[in-house]
């Protein structure tokens, strides 16, 4: 059992976390909560985030555990998409297991605790989902940032047009990154905050994707979805709850 790491109990304060999660619903006005599953379809990270089927706990039913909400959120939003719902707005909390190598930094483990957001709707002219689907997003990290006692942190976006920029204040561009650009197609979302020893903690990504595109087999469809870690802010943000 000492090898295998995906197994044993995660360090995460669970009491924090739990604050965290409460925040994090409270922040997420406009979202519809979800509650998910703990197993999805089999080969549903590989199939639409391109994620190695290896990094991902399969079960002998064709399903696999939960590695990514934000892609069994996806399947949820292309479903009422597919009913004919106009923008769709969901939010869920959730552990996760992923079987990848973790690196040996406080408060990351293999299973761990997620806020993720995910909205889908058509696209707009200039931009006008991504605009408005971003704003939503970052204006809720902000404000579970804010409700957490987080206040020294940066907003990056990755891959986003001039005007997309420009109706976005307070978000910085940052044209260098690299990672996650084959998980999402474009606008790649990052806030980075400093914990109380100085150092730089990613604390949610997100962006664009095709998912609903290729769901929907339907080109006009948009999707952006992110996430947060839960379990990570409560590690390294100890007195924040």
């Amino acid at each position: 059992m000492d090898n295998d790491a995906d197994g044993r109990a995660s360090a995460a304060h669970r009491t924090r976390s739990g604050a965290h999660e409460a925040l994090a619903f409270r922040a997420a006005e406009g979202f519809e909560p979800v509650a998910l599953s703990p197993v999805s379809p089999l080969g549903l990270n590989a199939i639409l985030g391109r994620i190695d089927q290896n990094n991902v706990l399969s079960t002998i039913r064709n399903t696999e555990v939960l590695a990514d909400p934000t892609a069994a959120l996806a399947l949820e939003a292309a479903v009422r998409r597919r009913r004919g719902e106009d923008t769709v707005r969901l939010c869920a909390a959730c552990r996760v297991l992923r079987l990848q190598p973790v690196p040996d930094v406080p408060g990351f483990t293999q299973h761990f605790e997620l806020f993720a957001l995910v909205t889908a709707g058509r696209s707009q002219a200039s931009y006008g989902f991504e605009i408005d689907a971003l704003r939503e997003h970052i204006a809720v990290y902000r404000r579970l940032l804010a409700a957490a006692g987080v206040d020294d942190y940066v907003v990056r976006l990755t891959d986003a047009p001039p005007q997309v920029l420009e109706a976005l204040p307070g978000v910085v561009e940052d044209a260098g990154r690299t990672q996650g650009r084959g998980y999402y197609d474009g606008m790649l979302l990052n806030i980075t905050a400093t914990d109380r020893e100085g150092n730089a903690v990613g604390l949610a990504d997100g962006g664009r994707t095709d998912w609903t595109q290729r769901l929907l087999s339907n080109r006009k469809e948009r999707l952006l979805t992110s996430g947060i870690g839960l379990g990570l802010m409560a590690e390294r943000f100890p007195t924040a709850a």
